[in-house]
């Protein structure tokens, strides 16, 4: 839908403000606003300062909006993709959220899942639970997937020591995971004990 210039009886803020109205989903309609706006350089003459303002402040929430909706379609893609377990496909779309929100926990914890399931890239994964945790401390999802690695870690671990403090890593982790919430931590306690 193509947007009529700005006529003598319509303010700018009252254009963009129908524009809006009309589309609100797409940048374009603002940003065609913008610049037919500026091709009457006459006419933008004749506004106030008052309806300038608003024009641009219409223009920057906009575009804010704009960005979590695409934020928002890119994690609910992503979604689908983890509900399928289709992670590399969903660590993608993950990493688009995260790079306009670095601190959302739920695509944190949830690129540190996609990452455990590629063999050896267990401390990777472990990078994006501390990010969450960073975000959000008594998060108990992300206290349960580190307390998991540094159990697997105990496991595999050759000497006795190294055992010992992974075993007391994966405790610490397990035991807020509980504390926070976590129906699989007792679980895994039980499974860490007996190692």
């Amino acid at each position: 839908m193509a947007t009529p210039y700005p006529t003598q009886k319509t303010t700018i803020w009252q254009h963009a403000q129908g524009a809006l109205i009309a589309a609100p989903a797409k940048i374009a309609v603002i940003v065609n606003i913008a610049i037919k706006t500026a091709e009457h350089v006459v006419y933008v003459k004749n506004q106030t300062k008052s309806q300038m303002k608003k024009l641009f402040i219409l223009i920057i929430l906009a575009t804010g909006a704009l960005f979590s909706r695409a934020q928002t379609s890119a994690m609910s893609v992503a979604d689908d993709y983890f509900a399928k377990k289709s992670y590399a496909n969903a660590s993608n779309y993950y990493n688009q959220v995260l790079t306009q929100d670095s601190t959302n926990v739920k695509a944190l914890r949830r690129m540190g899942y996609c990452t455990m399931t590629l063999p050896g890239e267990e401390f990777l994964a472990a990078g994006y639970f501390y990010r969450a945790l960073h975000a959000q401390p008594n998060d108990p999802i992300s206290n349960y997937y580190l307390g998991v690695i540094y159990m697997d870690q105990a496991k595999q671990a050759a000497d006795a020591k190294a055992k010992s403090e992974f075993k007391a890593k994966a405790a610490d982790y397990l035991n807020k995971a509980d504390k926070y919430g976590s129906v699989e931590a007792k679980a895994a306690i039980k499974d860490l004990n007996a190692i």
